[in-house]
């Protein structure tokens, strides 16, 4: 057998050739289509789908079915290797300027922060205290954000794991927003228990509304990323998926129709 991914039409047709549909509507598989399909997975992916090993738990339609499904996933990427790159890329590119936009507010947040610290007393000074504090974490999310989006090749990323990469990236904002408000809630808490503390209320105060426009940035933020990820992500899903229609007919009967 050559090594390197052999002819997709070829083997295909090696496998059609010894499919037959028997009169039940049942898949009539010969040994040699089982083995044509176990070939083809091992030599395009070695070792990614090792068919042997589960050969006692699978039975030979099964092992048909997955081929087909996956070999029409492949087809559907070929065919859709500008779109797939354009979603990828453009992800990317948002992913850098959103968090240059973090860094420019934490950055800017430390520097007036550690200034006005020193320069002011009471309420004000724990207030830029806590801001100067808040937005180290910033920054280092910030730097790590950016480092990923640099180095991640769009064009390394198959048409299932963009889309896993897009939906982990809005369930991860959608997470922080509802965060957001939770950081909002503990800054009116710190404000209002400040009211009545004994031990340095104006730390409770200052800390309390650095929570408060911390948490409001990051809400507008975080709001702002979601809608221009899901609007620039949703058109190409739905043209990528669009193209893959699979259908339960009869009694082991699958439809799986590329297009």
């Amino acid at each position: 057998m050559s090594k390197g991914r052999p002819a997709a039409h070829n083997w295909l047709q090696r496998i059609i050739e010894a499919i037959r549909f028997s009169g039940k509507g049942d898949y009539a598989i010969n040994s040699r289509a089982y083995q044509n399909i176990e070939d083809y997975l091992l030599v395009w992916r070695p070792g990614a789908f090792p068919i042997s090993s589960y050969r006692s738990g699978m039975n030979k339609h099964t092992i048909v079915f997955l081929f087909l499904l996956f070999f029409g996933a492949f087809q559907v990427i070929q065919a859709q290797d500008s779109l797939l790159l354009e979603l990828n890329t453009n992800r990317l590119q948002l992913n850098k300027i959103n968090m240059y936009v973090l860094g420019g507010w934490a950055v800017g947040n430390i520097a007036l922060g550690g200034v006005m610290r020193s320069q002011t007393t009471g309420t004000n000074k724990y207030f830029h205290e806590m801001n100067m504090f808040w937005n180290l974490v910033n920054l280092g999310l910030a730097g790590g954000g950016l480092y990923a989006a640099y180095t991640t090749d769009p064009a390394a990323l198959d048409m299932w794991e963009s889309i896993q990469q897009q939906d982990k990236l809005e369930r991860i904002l959608l997470f922080n927003l509802a965060l957001n408000f939770t950081y909002l809630t503990a800054g009116g808490y710190l404000i209002e228990r400040s009211k009545n503390a004994n031990n340095k209320p104006e730390r409770l105060k200052g800390y309390g509304q650095s929570l408060i426009l911390q948490g409001g940035f990051l809400l507008l933020f975080d709001a702002t990323q979601y809608l221009m990820h899901h609007a620039q992500a949703r058109p190409k899903l739905e043209s990528l998926l669009s193209h893959i229609d699979l259908q339960l007919g009869a009694p082991f009967v699958l439809s799986l129709t590329i297009y």
